[in-house]
């Protein structure tokens, strides 16, 4: 299967872009032309000019290429059932009645900061209501861009990236509150002082690292360093040597020296390709986790989708790919273009 794939993309040449998400089987990417998280594999596809652009991650991936794509370009997922548990812990009316709440709680232009992992919808109203996108790369230099203009913060969904973000920008006290599905705030204090509003959703792959996984690391491999996700608790976050997207693990690892020493709390395939990746270094898992909706991708239904595109155009067979309405596209695509318009601002 690996070299039909291969044989396909020669074929179809700089017209066909594969991307990969660090959580993919190892096959899929070694077959990919950019492999990256989910802010390099949405910048890279709306720069791109392949005319198919396959996303091997899961559907929110595919569907921020298909809002950043050009007219004619076509965004396909090889497996359309490749979720995420998070972005379906908030939908649209509820994300809507949520920011009313907190603007009429606090008499102030509440702004939506929405993460990546979340669904079309929600990224337009973020758009429509004068927000931004963010990744667990750049979600600190987001949330300050607002809060600097005087600008309470809704983030959504995922809280613990939330709370460890506002640890980051030094949020204390009043200054934080957490609002639960039904709008109402979890804990007591002034709305109007609140500089950030968390939703209380969270990650499954991240939230199961422990502050007791770290310290067996500790004790049981002496001169670890402690690597986790932004999405894990704030405790673990806390006690870990770092925190940061999957891309700045990724670049640590790749920079450190011979002989370093990981214990890395993150997606288990990711983590796996790094010991595969870099021999010379000791890196291990501080907890098995894995994300089910990331195996889904696999190389048969990526065969799949490549041979679809081949008689797609040899006779015409409808090609299903990802679509998002024009009206949804517009808002979405402005959320997304400040994300990135922030995030490389000087």
């Amino acid at each position: 299967m690996t070299d039909s794939i291969q044989s396909l993309k020669n074929e179809f040449g700089s017209r066909l872009l594969i991307t990969a998400h660090h959580y993919q089987r190892s096959e899929i990417v070694a077959l990919a032309d950019i492999i990256g998280d989910s802010y390099k594999m949405a910048v890279e596809a709306g720069r791109s000019r392949a005319e198919y652009i396959v996303v091997c991650g899961v559907r929110f991936m595919a569907e921020s290429a298909a809002i950043l794509a050009k007219e004619k370009q076509k965004i396909l997922l090889p497996d359309i059932s490749a979720g995420c548990p998070m972005a379906d812990m908030i939908d649209l009316d509820t994300a809507e009645e949520i920011l009313k709440t907190v603007r009429d709680l606090t008499g102030k232009p509440v702004v939506p900061v929405t993460y990546m992992n979340s669904w079309a919808d929600l990224k337009a109203l973020t758009g429509e209501e004068g927000g931004s996108i963010c990744t667990s790369g750049n979600a600190r230099k987001i949330i300050a861009h607002y809060l600097a203009e005087g600008k309470p913060v809704l983030f959504m969904p995922d809280f613990n990236l939330g709370m460890n973000t506002a640890n980051e920008l030094g949020l204390k006290g009043d200054e934080i509150r957490t609002i639960r599905k039904n709008g109402t705030l979890t804990d007591k204090g002034n709305p109007t002082e609140a500089k950030i509003f968390l939703f209380d959703g969270y990650c499954r792959v991240h939230k199961v690292f422990t502050p007791a996984d770290i310290a067996a690391a500790r004790e049981a491999i002496p001169g670890v360093r402690v690597l986790v996700h932004p999405e894990c608790t704030p405790e673990t976050v806390s006690l870990a040597d770092a925190a940061g997207s999957t891309e700045a693990m990724f670049r640590e690892i790749r920079d450190a020296p011979d002989g370093a020493i990981f214990a890395i709390g993150t997606e288990a395939r990711f983590i796996d390709r790094m010991i595969d990746k870099y021999p010379t270094k000791k890196i291990t898992h501080l907890r098995m986790s894995f994300c089910q909706n990331m195996n889904r991708i696999d190389l048969n239904n990526l065969l799949t989708t490549l041979k679809a595109i081949k008689r797609h155009e040899q006779s015409g067979e409808k090609l299903e790919y990802i679509t998002v309405s024009p009206e949804e596209r517009l808002y979405a695509a402005s959320a997304l273009n400040a994300m990135v318009r922030i995030t490389e601002a000087p």
